[in-house]
């Protein structure tokens, strides 16, 4: 039985607005996000957020430091919505069918977002997730990017403190309602 369901997020998107000092990078494909992209992405994100919510927050000194700090798997937890937001704006801008999604448990807990990336069904559709980490021992990928049958051995051998695999095929659940769904 299903632990997670697709659902829309409450929160509103106020972080879109502001204007990070992090640069992207570069990106050749969707199935070749490297980590090092992704770490950008999250760290993006995070400063989207941290200048919509704390005034006047200090500028960035050292960007790699910035990056690092943001990135740290304790520093995740509760950034997921960010991050997935901030991916598929940033793939969507380069032309990428891509949209955040929230996924909830059935019976209560934490919720999760992550990226989808519609390829035109679940099965060949990828999942961009930069904050899968707050659920998983170190020593891994920074993102998982790929379809679901692909990550089935990484997540696996993570023993991630939640059902991710079954939080990502809630989530590709979006893709069969695509035009309709919108997280935020």
């Amino acid at each position: 039985m299903a632990k997670f369901e697709l659902a829309t997020s409450t929160l509103g998107s106020a972080w879109r607005a502001a204007q990070p000092e992090i640069a992207a990078g570069n990106l050749l494909s969707v199935e070749s996000i490297s980590d090092t992209f992704a770490r950008r992405v999250v760290a993006r994100a995070k400063r989207r957020f941290e200048l919509t919510t704390k005034p006047n927050p200090p500028a960035i000194g050292d960007e790699a430091a910035y990056i690092n700090a943001a990135c740290q798997p304790g520093s995740l937890k509760g950034f997921c919505f960010v991050a997935a937001d901030e991916f598929a704006m940033d793939l969507s801008a380069r032309g990428v069918d891509a949209k955040a999604v929230r996924v909830v448990p059935k019976k209560g807990g934490g919720d999760h977002f992550f990226t989808v990336v519609n390829k035109g069904s679940s099965k060949s559709s990828l999942i961009v997730d930069g904050t899968w980490l707050q659920f998983a021992l170190g020593g891994q990928r920074f993102c998982l990017v790929g379809t679901l049958d692909k990550l089935k051995a990484t997540v696996k051998a993570a023993t991630p403190s939640i059902d991710l695999l079954d939080a990502y095929a809630a989530g590709l659940a979006a893709v069969k309602k695509w035009t309709a769904y919108s997280c935020f």
